[in-house]
């Protein structure tokens, strides 16, 4: 989940939740004077209490971005992560109504390395995934079930039955069956070992 208040280069505040555990934020005024920001959250709704100066209004100096989103990740138990944009100095100076946060792909979080190396970290896999070219391009949306074309290994060309290949080190593989195609799969392997 992903969700901004506030705007400006300076003045607008990014909540990200991966968990989806907050789902809305909006802001309020203290009810009374001189007190602090504060930050909570019930619900799934975070609400953001801005601090008051004598007079009872909304004081920049203690509602600057920075604060806030400060305020914000400091919330005990919080699954999301909360940032001001630029130097973070321009305040929020009024309430803001609740917003709901949203679902957004991230995508520092979902370049085609990172889903790669998701896909090789599966359990008992019996598959290899590759990222093409750098692997820093990201997937920024839903993707519809696909099923997976059919894949046949190539083997290497064999002009002469009895040809024999060594890998180096202590593998040997010879062609039993002549089958000039790169789908040739009548190569068998084996190894010797020391009398």
């Amino acid at each position: 989940m992903v969700g901004t208040i506030g705007s400006g280069d300076d003045g607008t505040i990014t909540i990200v939740d991966s968990t989806a555990s907050a789902l809305s934020i909006e802001a309020v005024v203290a009810e009374s004077s001189d007190q602090p920001l504060s930050a909570s959250e019930s619900g799934g709704k975070i609400t953001v209490t801005l601090g008051t100066d004598g007079s009872g209004l909304p004081d920049d100096t203690k509602n600057t971005a920075t604060l806030v989103a400060a305020a914000i990740s400091g919330i005990g138990g919080a699954t999301w992560t909360a940032t001001a944009s630029g130097t973070g100095a321009t305040p929020i100076s009024a309430a803001i109504t609740e917003t709901a946060l949203t679902v957004t792909a991230k995508d520092a979080l979902n370049t085609a390395t990172l889903i790669t190396a998701a896909i090789n970290d599966i359990v008992s896999k019996t598959w290899t995934a590759t990222a093409s070219g750098t692997g820093t391009d990201s997937i920024s949306a839903a993707i519809a079930e696909a099923a997976l074309s059919t894949y046949v290994i190539d083997g290497t060309p064999c002009p002469e039955a009895g040809i024999t290949l060594y890998d180096g080190s202590s593998t040997y593989y010879v062609c039993m069956i002549a089958d000039n195609t790169t789908k040739n799969d009548n190569w068998y392997s084996f190894t010797l070992t020391a009398l």
